[in-house]
């Protein structure tokens, strides 16, 4: 049985061996020397580069993260147009912010109004569309459902629904891949 408080009391502890390094006189969580920054900077540049020349594309190329540690990857519509999504393997489904819908001339479904939706930041109001192709990790989608939110979301996401499309991923060493 956990007694009230203990809870709690743990997220303190934790606070504080992660602080203080548990008394080992360093901390629990070091940062990178400047070499091992510069170098995951030069990688991810390089992967930045590749994406934006179409070369991101067979299975098994690593997805470096982003400096902010996440992981992105950038999609090429029919149209022409590109977006950038961010990996989110918690979202059920493809989100398109608004800014990217209309940018991509994304229509929402004839008659879907809006729906809501329990995003990381609370309830949302999202419409719902279908995006006929869209080429991302040197895979075409095809008939892709997506959600658009046209507020308080900062990047587009890549959902449960794409990310079964397009493979195995798996996530180790700092890098993920899409087998």
């Amino acid at each position: 049985m956990i007694k009230p408080g203990y809870t709690i009391m743990m997220a303190s502890a934790c606070a504080f061996a992660a602080t203080f390094g548990l008394g080992l006189g360093m901390p629990l969580f070091a940062e990178p020397s400047a070499p091992a920054q510069a170098t995951v900077m030069a990688s991810y540049v390089e992967q930045q580069q590749a994406q934006q020349n179409g070369d991101i594309g067979p299975a098994g190329n690593p997805i470096l993260p982003a400096p902010d540690g996440l992981y992105y990857l950038d999609a090429q519509f029919a149209d022409g147009g590109r977006a950038r999504f961010l990996i989110d393997t918690g979202a059920s489904v493809t989100v398109l912010t608004g800014a990217d819908a209309r940018r991509l001339g994304v229509q929402p479904t004839e008659g879907a109004g809006g729906a809501k939706l329990r995003t990381a930041g609370g309830m949302t109001t999202a419409r719902s569309a279908t995006i006929a192709r869209m080429d991302i990790a040197g895979r075409q989608l095809r008939n892709i459902r997506v959600a658009i939110i046209d507020n308080g979301l900062p990047v587009s996401l890549l959902g449960q629904n794409a990310l079964a499309e397009l493979g195995t991923i798996t996530l180790g060493n700092g890098r993920m891949t899409i087998d």
